[in-house]
């Protein structure tokens, strides 16, 4: 039996109200040529059944285990271990894919070998029909915005498994709350991979109080901010002084930083300074997006911030207009909501 063209991983863990759903939205997808791992964590409810049900009615399912519960990037670990498709696509198993997501994602990546992740739009439903259309298609982008967050939906992405194996990315089982961001960032600086979206819905997220991103809010900024440490050691920056300006930047709180001006302006430095010696990014690209990055975090921190665009050397990177730069002043000047 030949290997399909695309690997969906599916990690569950107690949702018997979710997952039948879930798996009927890959059943109908457009493209058929798929296998669908599902993962089951040590389900103590009637989720590992259900799953056996549909596995029975169709032989593109696979049903694996976790030997203990391990939390989803364990399970995400065995999921690509028995993957065999030549893309990996991911599905959380209380969410739904769009009925053509794996076909166009796939014929993407057929037809554009320079990339090697394709993401997508999200849209929310449950306690929320947000639609989440601000995901990057500029490659340097994507990768650039990972040092201060995770820049792509994890369900959304789309990944060639030859890169994955290549590499031998895995989701890191000690980063609990972050392990999505962690993925990323392996396959953009350890495998120096290529990123882009497409403009549309792809991938409907369900959205409820008790999920991670709610219930758990401080644990995932404390594991994204594990993530951040490690992506900062690429550029060779271990000074807590300097992680410290980046962190505030990274949770958009330039309004917290302590240190003076001309530390913010090492910060920037080091980050020049160690892109060039590690070669990840094109220079001018990166002042370009690290200058503008700051320069616009700054006006959170008022007339603070206004001081230091004023002193800031490398401003002329920013590219601003005339009206992007009144617009910042204004922002400047705007006192600011606690």
């Amino acid at each position: 039996m030949s290997a399909p063209l695309v690997s969906v991983i599916t990690p569950v863990y107690n949702i018997e109200n979710y997952i039948g759903e879930a798996i009927e939205s890959v059943l109908k997808q457009s493209l058929t040529d798929f296998e669908l791992i599902l993962v089951d964590d040590c389900s103590t409810d009637n989720s590992k059944a259900i799953m056996e049900d549909y596995a029975q009615k169709d032989q593109r399912i696979k049903i694996c285990s976790t030997p203990v519960n391990s939390w989803a990037h364990a399970a995400g670990n065995v999921g690509l271990q028995h993957a065999t498709g030549k893309y990996i696509a991911i599905l959380d198993g209380d969410d739904i894919l769009v009925s053509t997501r794996l076909e166009k994602q796939a014929a993407f990546l057929e037809t554009h070998t320079e990339y090697d992740v394709v993401g997508g739009w999200m849209k929310k439903f449950g306690e929320s029909d947000t639609i989440m259309d601000t995901f990057l298609r500029d490659d340097l982008k994507i990768r650039m915005g990972q040092l201060f967050d995770s820049t792509m939906g994890h369900g959304t992405a789309m990944i060639r498994r030859d890169l994955i194996e290549k590499y031998n990315i895995r989701y890191d089982t000690d980063i609990f709350y972050a392990h999505d961001y962690h993925f990323f960032t392996q396959l953009a600086f350890k495998a120096k991979a290529r990123f882009t979206s497409l403009p549309e819905i792809v991938y409907l997220y369900r959205w409820h109080s008790e999920q991670t991103s709610i219930a758990r809010r401080d644990e995932q900024i404390k594991f994204s901010d594990q993530v951040r440490r490690e992506v900062l050691s690429n550029f060779y920056i271990t000074d807590q002084n300097l992680i410290d300006i980046h962190l505030h930047f990274a949770h958009k709180q330039s309004y917290k930083i302590t240190a003076p001006h001309s530390a913010i302006i090492a910060y920037y430095d080091a980050l020049i300074a160690g892109n060039k010696k590690s070669a990840i990014f094109p220079e001018d690209e990166f002042r370009k997006y690290l200058a503008a990055k700051i320069c616009k975090d700054m006006s959170r921190a008022g007339l603070t911030g206004l001081n230091f665009y004023m002193h800031f050397p490398d401003k002329v990177y920013t590219g601003w207009s005339l009206k992007q730069k009144a617009k910042f002043a204004l922002k400047c000047l705007r006192p600011r909501k606690k």
